[in-house]
């Protein structure tokens, strides 16, 4: 189990910490589908311009995106109780939903390569709208795109790489905004890389930076820089905000020990200046992914077991110091939770049960809002 637990430790310690998602290894191909009238919307009002910030895909096959998933870490949305699975045409190896708006549209990034990572991926951005229909988004002169969250005004935030085909690959990585037609560059300055995590309807976004001295949180809001760094976060370890919500409430990671020792990463909840932390039931690592404008968060907690990590996702209702809600696809040996809008519906991924009771860490990569460190 030592051994087990440094493995955890060293491929999901705060460095590589963010938004936990599931990367597929392989998917099956799905059916093509011209955004919607409402996807239509969505992508004007973001600035996303087929064949330049965004285009449709066109896939094969005959999977129906809106009723079902058939690659082998699909994506979900969470409604009153009920679980709607879904893939994106074209993925072939990685499907990760990370944020969904009141409209229930739903933003992440999908890989049509060849691998997950290395020479042979190719990643993009993706809107789904509540029909189930795909917009693929990119960054105008970018190698790979991630789109991490959506708000209400159809502004979307994400990161994007000019040098490597997935975006967790580049050391040097940026984030962005699209906001109605305007591609908004997020640097924070003198900084080795930027990303940028959540987003909220008045256009403020938090995410991660780092430098010399390691990692820390961000709130950006028209253009000037907040640092966050959670009491006792240290050095490498740092401190990570994923979401905010429209009160000003901020969630995401810190790590009290430099190497990322398991045990040592937990999630925060930052409300009023005071920071809440958090763990999540029989995790080694806690990742507050998002917060809703009624407080309610949803998270994952990593495990660790002979076989590698277990994910398990959780809703706090009652916010950072009321009960853990489980977050599991039915027959799901893992699921990540990383996503909720105002009507409590939640997005994610999960590893369907035919992959087996424990996902290998290549399928199975824990990543900064799938993008990885």
């Amino acid at each position: 189990m030592a051994s087990v637990q440094h493995q955890l430790g060293r491929r999901i310690r705060l460095a590589v910490a963010g938004a936990v998602v599931l990367t597929a290894l392989t998917a099956a191909t799905a059916s093509a589908s011209m955004p919607s009238a409402e996807g239509a919307r969505a992508q004007q009002s973001a600035g996303l311009a087929p064949g330049t910030a965004a285009r449709p895909d066109h896939g094969g096959g005959g999977t129906d995106t809106r009723s079902g998933a058939r690659s082998q870490f699909p994506g979900f949305v969470l409604d009153r109780g009920r679980y709607t699975t879904f893939d994106v045409p074209g993925a072939t190896a990685g499907v990760t939903p990370t944020g969904i708006n009141d409209f229930g549209q739903v933003v992440g990034k999908y890989d049509t390569g060849t691998s997950a990572s290395g020479p042979g991926a190719s990643e993009h951005g993706f809107l789904r709208d509540r029909r189930g229909r795909v917009t693929r988004i990119d960054v105008p002169g970018a190698r790979s795109t991630a789109t991490s969250r959506i708000n209400d005004r159809g502004q979307i935030a994400g990161v994007y790489s000019q040098n490597t085909g997935r975006v967790g690959d580049d050391p040097n990585r940026r984030g962005f905004m699209l906001d109605h037609g305007k591609l908004i560059r997020i640097d924070y300055p003198g900084a080795m890389e930027t990303q940028a995590f959540g987003l909220n309807n008045l256009g403020q976004v938090v995410g991660e930076y780092q430098d010399a001295t390691g990692f820390h949180a961000f709130r950006w809001d028209k253009g000037r820089f907040t640092t966050i760094d959670a009491p006792g976060a240290a050095g490498t370890g740092g401190t990570s905000a994923l979401g905010l919500n429209d009160r000003g409430d901020v969630v995401g990671i810190y790590g009290t020990d430099p190497t990322g020792k398991p045990g040592t990463e937990h999630g925060f909840l930052l409300h009023n200046g005071v920071f809440t932390p958090f763990d999540a039931p029989g995790a080694l690592l806690t990742l507050a992914f998002d917060v809703n404008d009624r407080g309610q968060i949803v998270l994952t907690g990593i495990g660790s077991t002979p076989a590698g990590p277990v994910f398990h996702g959780f809703v706090l209702r009652d916010g950072a110091k009321g009960a853990f809600t489980p977050v599991d696809v039915p027959g799901a040996p893992s699921t990540t939770a990383a996503g909720i809008n105002n009507l409590g519906q939640i997005t994610g991924g999960y590893a369907p049960a035919a992959t087996g009771s424990s996902p290998s860490p290549t399928g199975m990569q824990p990543m900064s809002m799938g993008l990885g460190r």
